[in-house]
């Protein structure tokens, strides 16, 4: 037992490392009603009827996607298939192959916008930025896009995720830079 908690030991403090022995193992149950309820129940393997249906939704939204990337980017369709596909691309990749227009900041964007709508950007104010609803929330968006909790609103420690210290933009923090990336 001492030598498994010496393997989890991940150097932060605070921390409780719990073990369970299941001797008899885990079992899962679903008891649903209706062909189709627990679809993705990672507890069992798919059956073909299940991964045939699960493919042919993706197909059918890749199709729809593919339509609205060919008109909306002037694109042709064959190259979005075939060259494209539905990766993810950096900014500055996504302008080289005409997914995008430009890469701008925030408040650049703001006043290409109100540029855009046919305002007079140095007059035009962003009021409020709208809060995530619906799919982003349940996605796990927390707040409006750009903007960034409040100090007081994290209590007296400020805690970073990982990715904070993989970006070159400025940051803001409190207490030490180790407690910040991990470093101890």
């Amino acid at each position: 037992m001492a030598d498994q908690l010496d393997s989890l030991k991940t150097g932060q403090t605070g921390g409780v490392v719990l073990l369970v022995n299941t001797p008899g193992g885990i079992s899962q149950e679903y008891i649903t009603a209706g062909s189709g309820k627990d679809l993705n129940n990672p507890y069992r393997d798919l059956t073909e009827q299940e991964r045939h249906r699960l493919q042919a939704m993706v197909d059918d939204d890749y199709e729809i996607f593919v339509a609205e990337m060919a008109v909306g980017r002037k694109l042709d369709p064959q190259r979005i298939r075939n060259e494209l596909g539905a990766g993810i691309f950096s900014a500055r990749q996504a302008v080289n192959v005409g997914l995008a227009d430009a890469v701008m900041g925030r408040d650049e964007f703001f006043r290409h916008a109100a540029t855009a709508a046919g305002l007079e950007p140095d007059k035009t104010v962003v009021e409020r930025v709208a809060e995530p609803t619906g799919l982003s929330s349940l996605l796990g968006a927390k707040r409006a896009w750009g903007t960034s909790l409040p100090l007081s609103a994290l209590g007296e420690k400020v805690v970073a995720s990982a990715s904070l210290c993989s970006v070159t933009a400025p940051i803001a923090y409190a207490g030490g830079l180790s407690g910040v990336c991990g470093n101890s």
